[in-house]
C-alpha cells in the first residue's frame, strides 16, 4: 500500500519562458497542472496532465531551458520522471529511481526493510 502524504495540494509553481507555459504539480490531485502564461502575465488554465503513475505525488517540476521537456520529481514513488512538453499535454518518456541500485530509502534506519509513513 503507497504512502499517502496528508499534504494533498501544491506548493510550487515553475515557468517556462520558452513556451510562455506554467507547471504546477499537485500531489492530492496526482497530476500537473498547465498553463498558457498571457501577454499582461496573468495565467490561464491550460490542461490538467495525470502523473504517469497511480498515486506518484508529484511534488517537484523543472522545465528545461528550451521548454521541450519536463523533469518531475514524484514524492510517493520517488521517480524523476521526464515528458516532452506539448501545448496543452505531456507525453511520459523515461523513469528513473531517486533511489540507487541495491540501495535502500532507509539505509542508516535499522529496520531497513520497512517504510514508515508519518503524516503531520
Amino acid at each position: 500500500m503507497p504512502c499517502v502524504s496528508q499534504r494533498y495540494g501544491s506548493h510550487s509553481i515553475d515557468l517556462s519562458p520558452a513556451t510562455k507555459q506554467a507547471f504546477v504539480p499537485h500531489v492530492g490531485r496526482n497530476s500537473i497542472y498547465i498553463y498558457d502564461i498571457n501577454d499582461d502575465g496573468t495565467l490561464a488554465f491550460a490542461a490538467e496532465a495525470p502523473s504517469f503513475g497511480h498515486h506518484d505525488g508529484p511534488r517537484h517540476v523543472v522545465p528545461s531551458r528550451d521548454g521541450k521537456k519536463l523533469y518531475v520529481v514524484t514524492e510517493h514513488t520517488s521517480w524523476v520522471d521526464v515528458y516532452a512538453i506539448h501545448k496543452d499535454s505531456l507525453e511520459h518518456l523515461q523513469r528513473l529511481s531517486v533511489i540507487p541500485t541495491g540501495q535502500s530509502p532507509l539505509p542508516n534506519f535499522p529496520f531497513s526493510w520497512f517504510l514508515f509513513c508519518v503524516g503531520g
